[in-house]
């Protein structure tokens, strides 16, 4: 569901004579502020909460060039002798402790007698800022997270909590459990040791303890199956953002996950948007599928211009509902338009931090705060993050299929992919493991995916080639092998079997997309599909653009896809580079593997013309056309190699032309 529109102004608030203090106060330098504070109550009011709203953040902008060392003695200062002296009003204008990144360089982390400064600080949180709502203490894996849950109780207690990479002791069995936190809205606990495998912690992560937890992340947890699905049936629809990537999830926990879901079916989604048939099509139940199963099999019915993403209209906004005559069921899509809300901790703090108080009555209490709608529960998962787990594709395609259109942002950057059985030649490791999404582009169409604005994941879905990865190899040749052996042995079968990728116009209503593991190198097949995208991308562009309303009261067009991200695999640029310096040697042979026996055996000769064929045990036969390993001619890229240098060198093989050089991404 899609951030609702704030309401109008009142009169008063149309009418009134704007006082022009709020206006020019965020363009005034901080350093000013102080002063400004001293001039009178009606500046003290509008000055002071900017300036101890994050002291420490203020700290780092008055004091931008001294070292980490320095920076702690300052906070030091600050929190056990300055903050004191301060009145009770002023500290009560402190919300939020932001640590990330105080305190650290680039270099190695040593704080000598400085070590335990910040870890003693965070359990006179309490006592010292009253009204603090937000803790952030990211990236210090020398701080002991246990010291917080000392501070006791206080009129406001901390809405958010983020300790990501806390690593200097263990959390204690009922640090959750504390009253400290029974008030939290968000919650980072990623790679934290041991957060969510001792059952005590993982018992008091129930809504009975955290009633108000709205936003969980819990990255590199290790956690199981049966932890995700005791973590989802709690739960329920209460957490509207959930990140469990780097962890052990399986298909078994995505079925679990449909229960914080809506229980809202997609024939009933699809009978009340039946007016966008012609734009997008309509999804009905297979004619052999049982109504109650719930992987059951659906069908899209195609209009005369959804099958080929060209209706006139596919750009246009929702149209608006009537007040009275509003479809519960169509409220759960939004118009395309709206923003989604932004679960990160930076925009979390904001929200939660913003100073709506009166200095003269004191601090307000959380009432308000709870009724924003980043603490509203209720509304189910919207946000979901899956990366790096033990995820099949099947999966993924069976968790979007049972999702009525719910999902607003989605990640997950690697899935497997079953290998079919003699897809590989036999002087391939058996152990090779493929990773793709492919013939799913269809669930991100709007007709599944109606909300969807953010979608992360493998870059197969544009470009169906999968990514081949043989683990006991080493790197960094193998790495080429595996692009060269994807792009001329699978992606011909792939195309044919899953003809259709994801196009810009299959979804307008998608915001951004990032494609993950992008291999550096390619003989050609990539680099096409990659521009054959960008160019959909401007062609949607100038259609969007042309189909706009000439007059202000014409239709709102959607924004379509604006931000496209890239993301490559490891570049092994730096170990070809070593590899050129070896091979230019005297050694006569130099060998990629450990046993030169093995089947995929690949050697590279500077001295011998002819290169060497594959090493075959007696017992096994060569077929009566055997295929040769590749045999890749490795080049350095123009823009990151010296003009003195020179590409590897590797004769053509003897029954096949060779494949063109492969330029670096």
């Amino acid at each position: 569901m899609a951030m609702e529109q704030p309401p109008p102004p009142s009169y008063r608030e149309a009418t009134e004579r704007q006082d022009w203090l709020p206006l020019v106060a965020p363009y005034i330098t901080l350093r000013d502020h102080a002063s400004l504070c001293l001039v009178s109550r009606r500046f003290y009011r509008h000055f002071a909460p900017r300036l101890w709203n994050d002291p420490v953040a203020v700290l780092r902008v008055l004091r931008p060039r001294v070292d980490c060392d320095e920076e702690l003695r300052c906070y030091h200062d600050f929190i056990l002798h300055r903050v004191d002296k301060a009145r009770p009003a002023t500290r009560c204008l402190v919300r939020s402790i932001d640590l990330r990144g105080f305190g650290r360089d680039e270099s190695e982390f040593s704080l000598d007698t400085n070590t335990r400064v910040l870890s003693q600080t965070l359990g006179k949180l309490s006592p010292t800022f009253p009204r603090l709502r937000c803790i952030l203490v990211d990236g210090h894996p020398e701080v002991n997270p246990n010291y917080l849950a000392r501070n006791r109780p206080g009129p406001d207690l901390p809405l958010l909590l983020s300790i990501p990479g806390c690593q200097a002791g263990t959390l204690e069995a009922a640090f959750f459990a504390s009253p400290y936190f029974r008030n939290l809205v968000y919650l980072d606990i990623s790679d934290v040791p041991e957060a969510m495998a001792t059952k005590a912690l993982r018992d008091s992560i129930r809504p009975e303890v955290l009633p108000r937890l709205r936003i969980l992340k819990a990255q590199g947890q290790s956690m199981g199956d049966v932890e995700a699905l005791s973590l989802f049936s709690a739960f329920k629809q209460r957490i509207w953002s959930l990140d469990l990537s780097r962890n052990r999830l399986t298909d078994r926990s995505l079925r679990g996950l449909r229960s914080t879901l809506p229980s809202v079916s997609f024939r009933d989604l699809s009978r009340s948007r039946t007016h966008r048939f012609s734009a997008e099509g309509v999804l009905i139940d297979h004619p052999h599928s049982s109504p109650g199963d719930a992987d059951r099999t659906l069908l899209v019915v195609e209009s005369n211009h959804s099958a080929s993403f060209t209706h006139p209209d596919r750009y246009l906004v929702d149209t608006p509902d009537y007040p009275g005559t509003q479809d519960p069921l169509a409220a759960s899509r939004s118009d395309g338009r709206t923003a989604i809300w932004d679960d990160s901790a930076t925009a979390i703090r904001k929200a939660l931090a913003a100073h709506d108080d009166n200095l003269e009555d004191g601090c307000s209490s959380l009432d308000s705060v709870f009724e924003l709608e980043v603490c509203q529960a209720n509304r189910g998962t919207t946000h979901l993050y899956l990366s790096q787990n033990n995820i099949s594709a099947s999966g993924i395609a069976s968790l979007i299929t049972s999702s009525p259109g719910h999902f607003e942002r989605f990640e997950c950057d690697s899935m497997s992919f079953p290998v079919p059985e003699g897809l590989f030649p036999p002087w391939m490791p058996p152990n090779t493991k493929l990773s793709g999404f492919l013939g799913a582009a269809h669930l991100f169409r709007p007709v599944f995916s109606s909300n969807l604005q953010v979608l992360r994941i493998h870059h197969s879905l544009v470009t169906n080639l999968l990514s081949i990865r043989t683990d006991h190899l080493s790197e960094p040749i193998p790495t080429i092998v595996e692009s060269w052996l994807a792009e001329t042995h699978l992606l011909p079968g792939a195309e044919l079997a899953y003809p259709q990728t994801f196009l810009p116009d299959m979804n307008p209503r998608l915001r951004s997309l990032a494609l993950t593991n992008i291999p550096r190198y390619s003989s050609g097949p990539l680099i096409h599909k990659l521009t054959t995208f960008l160019h959909l991308l401007s062609l949607q562009e100038r259609a969007i653009r042309s189909s706009r309303p000439v007059t202000r009261h014409g239709p709102q067009t959607l924004p379509g896809l604006r931000s496209l991200t890239l993301e490559f695999a490891p570049d092994p640029s730096h170990e070809l580079h070593e590899l050129q310096a070896a091979c230019s040697s005297e050694t006569a042979a130099f060998s990629f593997f450990d046993d030169e026996s093995s089947p995929g055996f690949l050697s590279m000769e500077t001295t011998s013309p002819t290169p060497p064929q594959p090493s075959i045990p007696r017992q096994q036969h060569l077929p009566r056309q055997p295929m040769p390993p590749p045999r890749l001619p490795v080049t350095r890229p123009t823009i990151s190699t010296p003009p003195s240098s020179s590409p590897l060198p590797t004769a053509p093989s003897p029954s096949s032309p060779a494949p063109p050089p492969m330029p670096v991404l």
